[in-house]
C-alpha cells in the first residue's frame, strides 16, 4: 500500500502503473494465507496483479540484500514516466596480455596460457521523467 500511495499522492498520472520484483517475492506473496487458509492476495494467482496493478518478474532484481542476505527490492512505478536510453552500439576489445580471476579465486594470465580475452561493452540507462513516479522498498525474507 505504501508504494502505491507514494506514487498516487505525488499526482502521477498512473497511465501504465505496475510492479517489478523477483519471481520468488511474487510467489511468496501468493503463498500468504489468512487465518482461514484463504490467499491474502488472490489476484496474484488469478490475474498476475497486486492491488490491481500488473506484476513483472525479473532475476535482475537482487535477492541477497541486507545483513542476512535475504532481502530483495520491490518497485512500483508508472512506467509511462520511465525513459530507457540505449546507445545501440557495442564496443568490442580483445587482449592477449590481460588477466582474469577464475571461479577458484586464482589469477589467470592470458599471455601465459596463450589465451585471447574478449570484452563487449554496451551502454544502457533508465531514468524516470519525474522521480515521484517510482517508489520502492527492500523486503527481507520475501522469498520461498
Amino acid at each position: 500500500r505504501w508504494a502505491v500511495s507514494t506514487v498516487e499522492d505525488a499526482n502521477v498520472g498512473m497511465v501504465s502503473p505496475g510492479w517489478i520484483m523477483r519471481a520468488s517475492a511474487k510467489n511468496w506473496l501468493a503463498s500468504l494465507r489468512d487465518d482461514r487458509g484463504n490467499p491474502v492476495f488472490p489476484s496474484i494467482e488469478a490475474s498476475g496483479t497486486l492491488k490491481g496493478y500488473p506484476i513483472r518478474c525479473t532475476s535482475q532484481v537482487p535477492d541477497n540484500l541486507g545483513a542476512g542476505g535475504d532481502g530483495t527490492e520491490i518497485t512500483f512505478a508508472d512506467f509511462d514516466e520511465v525513459v530507457i536510453g540505449d546507445a545501440m552500439q557495442i564496443a568490442i576489445a580483445a587482449s592477449t596480455e590481460a588477466a582474469f580471476v577464475d571461479a577458484n579465486g586464482e589469477t589467470i594470465s592470458a599471455f601465459q596460457r596463450d589465451l585471447t580475452l574478449m570484452r563487449a561493452v554496451s551502454e544502457h540507462d533508465l531514468a524516470p521523467s519525474h522521480d515521484e513516479a517510482i517508489a520502492g522498498f527492500t523486503a527481507t525474507g520475501w522469498s520461498l
